[in-house]
């Protein structure tokens, strides 16, 4: 260890660490009171599709997810899981307002989130390319994983073998659509980002689409 990570023990933990970041009641607009977490950017695969475009690079979330990417707010992973092990029993929660899980090659540290979430109702989103197993593991243990897809085709795909699908970054004139099939999949654009005078009245505290759908449905995110 280097005389400056010895006389200052939190820049080693910045160093040497990345933090996660977990707040209790949100005053996000579209998730409503909910807590919300918030991971680093180097938790996003360079391959998302959604890199050039992502709403979490913008404004106030951008400003927080710096400071967590930094190491200057949240927690080890650990202690980040041990918070959500205290939520309270029931609780629906989202997970990555702004970053992402980790990479399959370290997919035992999403199966121990996955625990500490038993009895919450946590959800989240990937650009990672998991095992369709772990997307099914998580859903049946009350942790909806949403696979981030690109096309409706993609989204389609993974919706008919089970795993829980978005279209993300969808073209901005979906806003003025609700719903459409396609290859039998009911897609539901997410009713926060239509174009209507109720829209920004829903939030994820009381839509719950996300965590909760039938399994035949994908929620659409039009490009902001």
């Amino acid at each position: 260890m280097s005389p400056l990570t010895r006389a200052f023990p939190s820049v080693a933990f910045r160093l040497n660490h990345v933090a996660w970041h977990l707040t209790k009641a949100s005053s996000n607009k579209q998730t409503g009171p909910i807590p919300v977490s918030t991971s680093p950017k180097s938790s996003c695969p360079a391959s998302c599709h959604l890199k050039h475009e992502c709403y979490a690079k913008k404004h106030f979330v951008n400003m927080h997810w710096d400071k967590v990417s930094r190491g200057e707010r949240g927690t080890s992973y650990s202690a980040f899981c041990n918070e959500i092990r205290r939520l309270p029993y029931g609780q629906l929660w989202r997970h990555n307002q702004a970053g992402d899980l980790h990479a399959p090659a370290r997919s035992e540290d999403v199966l121990a989130l996955i625990k500490a979430n038993r009895g919450k109702r946590g959800f989240t989103y990937t650009a990672h390319p998991h095992s369709f197993e772990l997307f099914r593991h998580a859903k049946q243990s009350g942790f909806t994983i949403n696979m981030s897809c690109d096309s409706q085709r993609a989204a389609a795909a993974a919706t008919r073998r089970g795993i829980p699908a978005v279209y993300s970054g969808a073209p901005v004139e979906y806003k003025d659509v609700t719903a459409w099939t396609f290859f039998g999949v009911r897609f539901v654009v997410c009713p926060h980002k239509r174009n209507s005078p109720s829209a920004q009245k829903v939030q994820c505290s009381t839509c719950q689409l996300c965590h909760t759908r039938p399994s035949n449905v994908v929620i659409v995110f039009p490009l902001h």
